[in-house]
């Protein structure tokens, strides 16, 4: 049990656990065995709340907990701290001792981590950065999200009915590890409960290897019924429908992971969602937009129309700023543009039977079909004469072609912007990437972070011309268009036009994602094999990015159909970009590498 630290309890004269009584709480049931599974078993936690301590508490900690399950970076960060000494406190011997035995728990969460994520995963960094332990951590994922707000629904069987089966878990085995689990809160134990049965169901765990540790338990009364209620306070005790002015602060914070719960909260009523939209910066919106959409709320019917306006919204500013690029697109394309595009199938490939549309074309594109890029180099050689007002054929004295530099490894718009260079008679003046994106450029939803991505990463190896055409093959945020505009700029070309295929006229990067994998899909290897197989295809960043997400199942498929030197150029595309040592991709390429050793005989490349 907690030891009561009487000095701190007379100076509060509350029944309130402060942080200066921190210690670990840990209690065993004795009929744990089998598939009987525990809401106390191995807990710790930091505070302890009931009917009896409620309002003290709200009054002492009440703010710091609610902004903190809104994903507030510094109470998070103040919790994490407590908790990682709390863990050190108890085991640290065992973990200097066996480092590699132990494992720290995620929660659960669906697509947009949960305030108990990200301080599972401050908690993490902490232990490394002042103990200097780096312990792994597995996640607990989601089917699905919630509609719900969890801590409305007030009995066992309604939270059940959201938990229950909606856990999974996908890693390796934790049979021999022992386990931290952390989380936010323990109210009726479903989360928790639910975590063990996956835990010892799906990974293998011993859980009698399994610790937990909480920030607040809230207890049973004496009537051993749950206190639900409670939840609801400390949740919205102090940012709540009343007080929609305390949580912009929070918002506007670049450090703040927006987490499902801010959704729930924001699009849950019209006045809330328009306060915001009325305080809130178009980029932190968007940052709004895009959780929204990850954590797919536009198909809850709960939140879908406000999410709608909001995206509906944001297109049209989007729109405005992409104005002062200069750009001139073959399609502008929306939503409904793009169900026409895959509609109409009528463009002959020798890779498929029967006709396939221009959206599945420019799929093909991305991934260094050469009948693809002729298609669209010639369409947008065409634009190019439509919209520049000079003497045609261009001068190659005064007029050059750029387009998005590379590391290693080439994209789909460096080989058009060739084909485009061929067709026009212009030079192409090369340009390179400084840098590599620390995480995959395709992946970043949020305007300001892309803009960041790119900002101050592209340097020219040749001189420039006068007049410099920027090519790409679809323009999204506007990031690249507009990073290569100020660089010319500052190296003095006298004027700047841009060129792309597609211009997507949205916010929201569905669209992009669809637009690229319309005919390849990431769970689909057959085509993909049928475009390396031919002759002179490029390996392209895409495609490595596309072969090491992979399932193992599908991946063997891809490297059985392809022969080995085409295997082989791939292997050296991925080493030449550094992908074999990126963790995100570190099991894919093991599994790629060693099957490829399998079919050359060879026991290393």
């Amino acid at each position: 049990m907690l030891r009561k630290n009487y000095l701190v309890l007379v100076l509060l004269s509350v029944c309130y656990i402060s942080i200066g009584s921190i210690t670990s709480y840990a209690r065993e049931t004795s009929s744990h065995a089998g598939d009987l599974y525990s809401r106390d078993h191995h807990t710790s936690v930091l505070f302890k709340l009931n009917t009896q301590n409620q309002d003290s508490f709200m009054e002492q900690e009440g703010k710091r907990y609610s902004a903190m399950k809104y994903g507030d970076a510094e109470s998070i960060e103040e919790y994490a701290t407590m908790l990682a000494k709390q863990i050190w406190n108890q085991f640290s011997k065992e973990i200097k001792e066996h480092p590699d035995d132990w494992v720290l728990v995620c929660p659960s969460y669906f697509k947009a981590p949960t305030a108990a994520v990200v301080l599972a995963r401050s908690t993490k960094k902490i232990i490394l950065e002042k103990y200097k332990i780096d312990l792994p951590m597995v996640s607990i994922q989601r089917k699905s999200t919630n509609d719900r707000e969890f801590g409305e629904l007030k009995t066992m069987a309604e939270r059940q009915s959201y938990i229950v089966d909606n856990f999974f878990y996908e890693g390796e085995s934790l049979s021999q590890k022992s386990l931290i689990f952390i989380e936010d809160a323990l109210v009726s134990g479903t989360h928790y409960l639910e975590t063990q049965k996956v835990l010892k169901k799906q990974a293998g765990a011993d859980l009698d290897n399994l610790y937990a540790f909480f920030v607040v338990e809230v207890e049973k009364e004496a009537t051993k019924a749950t206190n639900y209620e409670a939840e609801a306070v400390l949740n919205y005790g102090w940012i709540n429908g009343s007080k929609l002015e305390r949580l912009l602060p929070i918002l506007k914070d670049p450090q703040t992971v927006y987490t499902p719960r801010m959704l729930k909260f924001v699009f849950g009523k019209p006045e809330r969602a328009n306060f915001y939209r009325k305080h809130l910066s178009f980029n932190e919106l968007n940052k709004l937009y895009q959780t929204a959409y990850q954590e797919s709320f536009l198909q809850k019917p709960k939140y879908k129309g406000l999410v709608q306006n909001l995206r509906a919204d944001l297109t049209k500013q989007l729109l405005h700023k992409k104005k002062f690029l200069n750009l001139n697109a073959v399609y502008e394309l929306d939503e409904s543009t793009l169900k026409a595009l895959l509609a109409e199938k009528n463009i002959a490939h020798n890779l498929v039977k029967g006709k396939i549309s221009l959206a599945e074309m420019y799929s093909l594109l991305k991934f260094g079909d050469e009948q693809a890029i002729e298609l669209f180099a010639h369409k947008i050689v065409e634009k190019m004469r439509e919209s520049l007002i000079t003497k045609w054929p261009l001068d190659p004295n005064e007029w050059g072609l750029c387009t998005t530099g590379y590391i290693a490894v080439t994209g789909a718009a460096d080989i058009l912007t060739k084909k485009i260079s061929e067709i026009a008679g212009i030079p192409v003046v090369p340009s390179r990437r400084k840098e590599s994106f620390s995480a995959s450029y395709g992946e970043i939803n949020s305007i300001t972070e892309r803009a960041k991505a790119v900002s101050g990463k592209f340097e020219f190896s040749a001189p420039i011309k006068k007049h410099m055409i920027y090519i790409d093959d679809a323009v999204a945020s506007g990031s690249h268009v507009k990073e290569y505009q100020q660089l010319l700029a500052k190296k003095g070309a006298k004027t700047f036009r841009a060129f792309s295929i597609f211009d997507i006229s949205s916010i929201d990067s569905s669209l992009e994602n669809e637009l690229n994998h319309s005919l390849i899909k990431t769970n689909d290897s057959g085509m993909l094999a049928a475009i390396l197989s031919q002759d002179h295809s490029p390996i392209l960043l895409r495609t490595i990015k596309t072969i090491l997400s992979f399932e193992h199942k599908t991946l063997k498929s891809f490297v059985n159909q392809l022969d080995l030197s085409t295997l082989h150029r791939i292997h050296t595309a991925i080493c030449d970009e550094g992908y074999d040592k990126k963790p995100a991709f570190s099991k894919a390429f093991s599994f790629f590498q060693a099957h490829l050793s399998e079919r050359s005989g060879n026991l290393k490349l």
